[in-house]
């Protein structure tokens, strides 16, 4: 059972912060500490949205965190399905900030065919002032301060990149998870994996995402990431479309040269993006992911974190810091 630990109200919105006994959630995969974490959530608004936004953590890293892990997610993701990662982030003592994407929005046709990621980099942006104003965590350049380390997950690895583009400053690292932009999605490469690749795909994929407990499978939950689709059409036509034209390898290059490591994971059975071979030429290290597909945060959350922390832990990681 989750108890509220504290409840305020700011300019017309609930702010609480809510502590995660260990027992309700157990990720599936690889074991985790058996520890309890603290949630901290909020409402804010992007234009005439609102935007729900959560962050989770240990209790002792509340003050001062080293680093916060934003998450941009991919395609279709909808309210609280990163919210098992977000835990086995947590639970492992890395800091974690996800927020439901902004679907209803005034923005233009063209920026939502073209550019169909701003919104959600400014949305982002708006959290961690949110989270900021929360907890008094101090994001900053400064070599003592918090800082930030943006994960990518298909999709979400334009806005992530953009994001550490854009405030590479206070970005010590970014992490994609088999993200659009180098490559991929391919449909001749798809098709090629197929044949092979399908049975261990539904194996290592798609039963562990039944069978994780904190994955909610219920009816509402369909026909809402149908609505998701449905809200903003114009975005979500722009979002696919980016998905297969978007080439983020100058990006990389370029936050490479200012000293920012970007690792790239890509697990072995993913069936949509294979960006594994066109990543190589510009991030800083590609790593496979064994016994996950494309769904990794979703269907197996403490593989993808375990793996978060093993990245954040090699040598390049560690001088960055």
């Amino acid at each position: 059972m989750l108890t509220d630990t504290t409840s305020v109200n700011k300019n017309s919105e609930i702010w609480r912060a809510i502590e995660m006994p260990p027992e309700h959630f157990n990720p599936y995969d690889i074991a985790l500490p058996d520890v309890p974490t603290v949630k901290f959530q909020g409402t804010v608004r992007v234009g005439n949205s609102p935007l729900d936004w959560s962050f989770e953590t240990q209790e002792h890293l509340v003050d001062n965190p080293h680093e916060i892990f934003p998450v941009f997610s991919g395609f279709g993701a909808i309210k609280d399905s990163s919210s098992p990662f977000a835990n086995a982030m947590a639970q492992l003592e890395m800091g974690t900030l996800i927020i439901e994407q902004v679907r209803k929005d005034g923005r233009s046709i063209r920026e939502r065919l073209f550019d169909p990621h701003k919104i959600q980099i400014e949305a982002m942006g708006i959290a961690l002032d949110a989270l900021q104003h929360e907890t008094g965590i101090k994001i900053s350049a400064n070599p003592k301060g918090t800082k930030l380390v943006p994960i990518g997950h298909s999709m979400g690895g334009e806005p992530a990149l953009r994001y550490a583009e854009e405030h590479h400053e206070a970005t010590s690292a970014v992490i994609l998870f088999a993200t659009i932009g180098f490559g991929s999605p391919n449909v001749l490469r798809i098709l090629s994996k197929v044949p092979r690749g399908i049975v261990p795909a539904i194996k290592e994929e798609f039963v562990p995402f039944l069978k994780c407990p904190e994955v909610p499978k219920e009816f509402r939950v369909a026909t809402k990431a149908l609505g998701y689709f449905a809200i903003n059409p114009v975005r979500t036509v722009g979002e696919a479309g980016s998905c297969l034209t978007s080439k983020q390898g100058d990006r990389s290059t370029n936050l490479r040269n200012i000293g920012i490591p970007i690792i790239y994971g890509q697990p072995v059975y993913d069936l949509l993006v294979q960006g594994i071979e066109g990543a190589k030429d510009f991030v800083s290290t590609v790593s496979e992911i064994p016994r996950s597909g494309h769904m990794i945060l979703q269907a197996k959350p403490s593989r993808a974190a375990h793996w978060v922390m093993s990245v954040m832990n090699t040598t390049e990681f560690a001088e960055a810091a």
